[in-house]
């Protein structure tokens, strides 16, 4: 897999209606501890028990990467693996239960308690635990987690990350692309709602949000990045992510986009104050590897305990699940995310939506999978929302493409008919510079060349490819991409935490954009906004017309709902994947021989 943005555990999701009712109710100030039952290492069992538990302190974690972070600064990673390495020292208002089992359930982090909400999900208030601090021995207050917000508007400072789920509920945009309030940088006031200040901290232990709209899965967004506390004196706006300020129980002490980054004890973090997190360990280190193979290698040699951002390569992938010896410390689970080709409608001629469909038909998902890593990757997905998400239909297929998704000629070439490209067109296609990106790019140009459709490979730099190359509007039109490959999980496992940053027409950005095809369908905008406010009952209904409604716009492929491969060391302690938030959960993770 590639740096996809979020990946939703299916068995926690499945009771995600459950848990955003009793989150957005108060419910329970329970952190979600009390873990499943342990046990010896084996195949893919660490999505449903704690794999070695142990509770001996010290050591250090020793992992690798493909590639840097595409931001530590917490309001601008999207990354699902940076989330998951921000739980170590980025805390929020709200956080994810350390518990296989319990990965979807929002509980306190920094707040004492799940939001008090209005009965109409506008106004939440929040209060703070006692004795929070930063990694100097400086108080953490309410004022922070304001001013950590109010940075998000400076969208030529701050760019990527989750913003877009924060901005439009807490400012207004009377022309309709740009907020009025425009970030402490250059704007002295603040965000307002309806003429009022937005956020209220009346004291440092409590902040108010009013919202410009109903919103009850605001939980959700209480454990994303962007709420993670600033104080305005140790920010320096673009370069903060080069030594973001610790609030959890690590702290970058080293850090080297082109080598990698460690992570040691932050001596100021009480675990008094949280209950999410009971860290082991003395150190964590991440070697950044472009050479996946090399990074494998370290694997099976054990000078490496796991990967952060991706599955195994096929070459050791396929040793280790022929071999019964290394098959126990392999994990499997499926994840809830999407693989999917963006088809852009703003390159010619894929602005016709008959040219687009003709790329539907054309397609060899098999090919594709094949090329990906084999059905061990994942289901090929007749429509876009993953398993354990609102909506799912496995049955739902609109564009049937031939026999076991190997393509449909004949269909596509009477779409290219109906877009006046009888003869087939030309279109570049952006693709991952690292793993099987460059195979599953040739996939795509062979199958689509059946039909006259001549596809040119471009490849971009996997930490910079979300942000500024597919990306970036302009980066798209510049460089005529009309297909994208990509990746998608959700942010959070409702119909909006699916599909806000890749289909909402207000999600759209001029980098680090989501949106990649650039969607503002008015139908689609709709049904989003009714899901903010809609009961529990009508959430399958709304995520599948907003599934239709994408599908009918023909501007995404759907290729593969995606199953990880995770590679354990076996020295590793106290281990169990949560794919809510990544493979395994490192802040609470040991080892064995205390080294």
């Amino acid at each position: 897999m590639s740096n996809l943005r979020r990946s939703a555990s299916l068995a926690a999701v499945a009771a995600a209606g459950a848990l955003v009712l009793a989150a957005c109710g108060g419910g329970d100030d329970d952190s979600g501890g009390g873990t499943s039952a342990g046990a010896a290492p084996a195949f893919n069992i660490s999505t449903t028990t704690i794999i070695n538990p142990n509770t001996k302190p010290g050591g250090t974690l020793k992992l690798g990467a493909g590639s840097d972070a595409d931001s530590w600064d917490p309001a601008r990673a999207y990354y699902g693996f940076v989330w998951n390495l921000q739980r170590l020292y980025a805390r929020t208002l709200m956080g994810f239960a350390p518990d296989p089992k319990k990965a979807a359930t929002v509980v306190p982090d920094l707040a004492t308690a799940a939001g008090e909400a209005s009965a109409d999900f506008k106004t939440w208030k929040y209060t703070l635990r006692d004795g929070l601090k930063y990694d100097d021995g400086s108080p953490i207050t309410s004022k922070d987690i304001k001013y950590a917000l109010e940075r998000g508007y400076a969208t030529d400072v701050i760019s990527g990350g989750p913003t877009g789920y924060f901005l439009c509920r807490l400012d207004t945009w009377p022309d309709g692309s740009t907020f009025t309030y425009k970030g402490p940088y250059k704007d002295k006031s603040e965000p307002k709602v309806d003429g009022q200040p937005s956020m209220e901290t009346p004291d440092d232990k409590t902040i108010t949000f009013h919202l410009s709209g109903p919103y009850a899965s605001f939980d959700y967004l209480m454990a994303m990045g962007p709420s993670s506390p600033i104080p305005q004196a140790k920010d320096d706006g673009e370069n903060y992510t080069q030594h973001p300020v610790s609030s959890g129980p690590f702290k970058i002490t080293q850090y080297d986009a082109d080598t990698g980054i460690t992570f040691e004890r932050n001596s100021n973090w009480d675990q008094a104050t949280d209950q999410i997190r009971k860290p082991l360990l003395d150190k964590i280190t991440i070697d950044y590897i472009t050479n996946l193979d090399d990074l494998d290698a370290r694997l099976k040699a054990g000078t490496l305990d796991a990967r952060v951002d991706a599955d195994l390569q096929p070459t050791f992938q396929n040793e280790a699940l022929a071999d019964p010896n290394l098959k126990k410390y392999v994990d499997n689970p499926i994840d809830g995310s999407l693989r999917y080709l963006g088809v852009s409608p703003d390159v010619k001629p894929l602005d016709n939506v008959h040219c687009r469909m003709a790329v539907f038909y054309a397609i060899n998902k098999e090919a594709w999978r094949l090329a990906y890593g084999g059905a061990i990757t994942g289901d090929i997905a007749p429509n876009l929302t993953p398993a354990g998400l609102p909506g799912h239909d496995a049955k739902v297929n609109p564009y049937p493409n031939g026999a076991d998704f190997t393509g449909d000629v004949s269909k596509a070439k009477a779409e290219l008919s109906q877009c006046g490209q009888p003869n087939g067109f030309s279109t570049n296609m952006a693709f991952v510079n690292q793993g099987t990106g460059a195979a599953r790019a040739a996939a795509v140009q062979d199958a689509l060349a059946k039909a006259g459709i001549k596809v040119t490979p471009k490849a971009g730099e996997a930490d910079t490819y979300y942000s500024q190359f597919i990306g970036s509007p302009a980066s798209v039109k510049n460089n005529k991409l009309g297909l994208m490959d990509a990746g998608w999980g959700a942010d959070f496992p409702t119909t909006v935490g699916f599909w806000y940053s890749i289909a909402a027409g207000k999600a759209n950005l001029p980098s680090s954009d989501s949106n990649y095809v650039n969607l503002n369908d008015a139908k689609v905008n709709q049904l989003l906004n009714q899901s903010n406010s809609a009961p529990q009952s009508e959430w399958n209904s709304i995520g599948r017309q907003v599934d239709d409604a994408i599908m009918a716009d023909a501007v995404y492929v759907p290729l593969m709902w995606t199953k990880s491969v995770y590679w354990r060391n076996p020295r590793l302690t106290k281990v169990y994947s949560t794919n809510f938030f990544g493979p395994y959960d490192w802040v609470n993770m040991g080892v064995s021989d205390g080294t």
